[in-house]
């Protein structure tokens, strides 16, 4: 990769500052999956629909995000001294590709498609900048500047810092989160899974179909 686009790997030694608190230094991720989840629920009931619903949502391989969640949760408490991209690499593509799986096999869920679009656009950027998501350091401007100091660094376990996006990287996370909402720094990747996410919610709340009747057919 040119110096342009180079990826801050930064040292990593032992398990690091940010994995001794993996949640306290990544607390300030994931807003914009908050505000997709309430706009899916409002937009469910807006339209009528009701959450009781959502437990009757027909789901294929439940276990398949279960594994990846459990992957995620892992890899953040535990990394093992200086893994190296090679093991980086292929962790984020075990944990992706659980929940790939999971999205293809229910596709025909409401907003399976984009999350699976979205989700994939992320294991890319990951993969170019070998293992973990990358961020433009330029767009860390409203970040928390303990998490800013950290990423610079190369002490989060799952994001490190990129000069400038260049190629691939250009899939990571540099959309910065403008005020009055909660700083953070997504990727288009992100939104597409906030849309689906979005979409599922209120198709999940609606009401099935009724199927129309044949003409032979008696009313019940």
């Amino acid at each position: 990769m040119s110096r342009r686009g180079a990826v801050r790997h930064g040292p990593r030694r032992g398990v690091g500052v940010a994995l001794a608190h993996p949640t306290r230094a990544e607390e300030w991720r994931g807003m914009i999956f908050w505000v997709a989840l309430a706009a899916g629920l409002a937009v469910g009931w807006v339209r009528g629909g009701r959450l009781e619903r959502l437990a009757l949502v027909r789901v294929r391989a439940v276990g398949l995000p279960v594994l990846a969640a459990g992957l995620h949760l892992f890899l953040r408490l535990w990394r093992g001294p200086a893994p190296g991209p090679g093991l980086d690499a292929a962790a984020s593509v075990a944990v992706y590709a659980a929940m790939a799986g999971f999205l293809a096999l229910n596709r025909r869920l409401p907003g399976a498609l984009p999350f699976l679009g979205g989700l994939s656009g992320n294991l890319v950027a990951t993969l170019a900048a070998g293992g973990r998501m990358p961020v433009w350091s330029a767009a860390l401007g409203r970040v928390p500047s303990r998490v800013r100091a950290l990423l610079l660094s190369g002490g989060l376990a799952s994001h490190v810092a990129m000069a400038h996006p260049a190629g691939l990287t250009w899939l990571g996370d540099v959309l910065a989160v403008p005020a009055p909402l909660p700083a953070d720094v997504v990727s288009a990747g992100d939104l597409a899974i906030a849309a689906g996410l979005m979409l599922f919610l209120a198709g999940a709340m609606a009401a099935p179909r009724s199927r129309p009747l044949r003409p032979s057919e008696p009313r019940r």
